[in-house]
């Protein structure tokens, strides 16, 4: 795995009262004050992009009304569902902290906020929270009276939550049935779960969210010890709402000519369709917030916590963001040009608008295309960093870059066997957590030390990218799918997130030459151990780094093997030594291996 070169703070063998900025990527010493006490940045810039602008790099501004950076926001976009950690001295962070704090009113002490995260939510849900808010806009025209578009409130939901997500900057989403948590910023709110979990229904069947947060922590439970709680903050769509004083919980809709129902006395906010919810932030405090979703118009004051609730899913949702990547005909692909692209003298129309944009889609940043790849890697330097802050993910590959050519023909080229090569149909980035890109380059590094390949003009520890096929059980992948499944099945899933795990060594396809992680040179022997364990019309491939080291060569099965012999680190049965068809290299260590990229084609 190629090493990116990114500037590398000094190791200090001693404690010194020293601080380097808090901006990602920079290594300058923070400004002091004229007392001397250290800030958090190292000049206005970065403090003024750290306080307000993305809050994944934190390099640069914001994008219109998202909270990311242009080429963070398309990124995001790409990943969606997820959630994103807010830097705790950022204004958003102060913003929801402010408002869960003033809003909790009951005489308990309000708990500390201890995390805040921004939720991204797919382009499909949010499409229909924008799509019904625009239809409760236009039937009572909120704006032209100095209100929010479709009466849009920022409001609290609490439910359950079955895994540890939020905790310790977890954001790994869950597939327990059990979660809503997780299944709510997956795929937003279901109406057929509503009345599953508190049972009274005082305005029937709907979603309920509050404007108190401490209301909405009635609601919040644990279902795993956890020493935090978390809550849901959600745009809702309120409309036009009814007040009633008294419980109605045959109410199926809102009367007519209302959009919503709302009461004070702690009475529920409730929207009544599917499409009305929508996550925004969730917001983790020492004690769990449960409730519904609340928003910054709905100011708490004296009078007791009002509670809202609507019948409709789409009534909670995001604020609406600029759509990225789709691109009518004719149109430059570079994301965020709308210049025709080019037509030559025949009148066929190219992709590009001229050609440093032709020249950036082919060779630049896999990303955004619209910057130079930075040193080694595939991505420009904004987008670089703002992967690694969302690590582990996987970045599609665009059909007409470089990297994707390079991919596809390496599995073109190296497939051996006498059946016809499939058809690549897709090529992911795979981006490792710093953990196991450390370990990685660490092992590497070691590897190099007592091989010295570099002086031989051979990769740092003899480094080489190799096939690997295991088991898929989900649909990654597939239609540009990029989030990962739970299963402890799923193979694939286990492998990108966490790397590879000896303990399950031999479990799937036996062990011929012990008990190590099994590469090939050879696209079509690794696809005999791809297997799809659920329906699928794609099969799955990894292209993995592999530290290979000085290899030993072996002509005959080892299974009782479960290191390299003396002298050597790693050990390779290739063809020509009579006993194997197709070549396999095995390692012994798991940080000798990193996965790079995954590949979908045809079965």
């Amino acid at each position: 795995m190629p090493t990116h070169n990114i500037p590398r703070r000094p190791s200090l063998s001693r404690p010194v009262a020293i601080r380097y900025c808090a901006t990602p990527g920079c290594v300058e010493l923070v400004e002091k004050d004229a007392t001397g006490k250290l800030g958090r940045y190292c000049q206005k810039a970065h403090q003024l992009f750290g306080e307000e602008g993305c809050i994944a790099c934190r390099r640069a501004e914001k994008f219109g009304a998202s909270k990311f950076c242009d080429s963070c926001e398309k990124l995001t976009k790409v990943l969606a569902p997820m959630i994103v950690p807010v830097p705790l001295d950022h204004g958003i962070y102060t913003d929801i902290a402010n408002q869960f704090l003033k809003s909790w009113q009951h005489p308990t002490t309000c708990p500390k906020v201890q995390a805040i995260y921004k939720i991204v939510t797919r382009e499909d849900v949010l499409e229909k929270y924008n799509a019904y808010r625009h239809a409760v806009e236009a039937r009572s025209g909120f704006a032209s009276r100095g209100m929010t578009f479709g009466n849009q409130l920022r409001r609290w939901h609490g439910t359950d939550r079955h895994c540890k997500i939020g905790d310790n900057g977890k954001t790994d989403l869950c597939g327990s049935v059990h979660c809503s948590l997780c299944r709510i910023i997956k795929t937003s709110f279901d109406m057929s779960q509503a009345k599953k979990k508190t049972g009274w229904g005082r305005f029937g069947c709907g979603i309920y969210t509050s404007s108190a947060s401490s209301k909405a922590n009635d609601y919040s439970t644990n279902l795993v010890p956890s020493t935090w709680k978390a809550l849901l903050l959600a745009y809702v769509a309120a409309g036009k709402s009814a007040e009633y004083t008294v419980n109605q919980p045959l109410l199926t809709q809102p009367p007519a000519d209302f959009d919503s129902v709302r009461s004070t006395s702690s009475s529920p906010f409730k929207p009544y369709s599917d499409s009305y919810f929508l996550p925004i932030k969730k917001s983790l405090a020492s004690l769990l917030l449960r409730g519904h979703w609340s928003l910054h118009h709905s100011a708490p004051s004296c009078s007791p916590p009002e509670r809202t609730y609507q019948l409709t899913q789409a009534a909670l949702a995001p604020t609406s963001l600029p759509r990225s990547g789709l691109k009518m005909s004719g149109i430059c692909a570079t994301p965020g040009c709308t210049d025709p692209a080019f037509k030559d003298a025949n009148g066929r129309i190219g992709k590009y608008c001229r050609k440093t944009h032709k020249l950036l889609g082919y060779r630049g940043c896999i990303l955004c295309r619209r910057g130079d790849k930075f040193g080694d890697s595939k991505f420009c330097y904004t987008c670089d960093i703002a992967t690694k802050v969302l690590a582990p993910v996987i970045v599609p590959v665009p059909t007409d870059n470089e990297t994707y050519n390079n991919v596809a023909n390496q599995f073109q080229k190296s497939w051996r066997h006498p059946t016809p090569c499939p058809r690549v149909q897709a090529v992911f980035k795979i981006v490792e957590t710093k953990n196991i890109s450390d370990k990685y380059n660490a092992y590497r590094n070691v590897v190099e030390g007592r091989g010295a390949f570099t002086s031989n003009g051979r990769p740092a520890g003899n480094q080489q990218r190799r096939w690997h096929g295991t088991n898929r059980e989900c649909g990654l992948g597939e239609n540009g799918r990029n989030s990962f499944c739970y299963s402890a099945q799923c193979s694939l899933c286990c492998i990108i997130r966490a790397s590879f795990d000896l303990t399950h060594s031999g479990k799937k396809s036996g062990s011929s030459f012990g008990h190590g992680i099994y590469t090939s040179s050879t696209s079509s022997n690794s696809n005999g151990y791809s297997k799809n364990l659920t329906a699928s019309t794609l099969k799955a491939v990894l292209l993995v780094y592999v530290v290979v080291g000085k290899a030993k060569k072996i002509a005959s099965n080892q299974a009782a093997v479960t290191q390299p012999p003396a002298g050597y680190d790693s050990v390779i049965a290739e063809p020509a030594t009579g006993f194997l068809d197709y070549d396999e290299l095995v390692v012994y260590s798991e940080d000798a291996v990193c996965p790079a990229y995954l590949v979908m084609y045809d079965p």
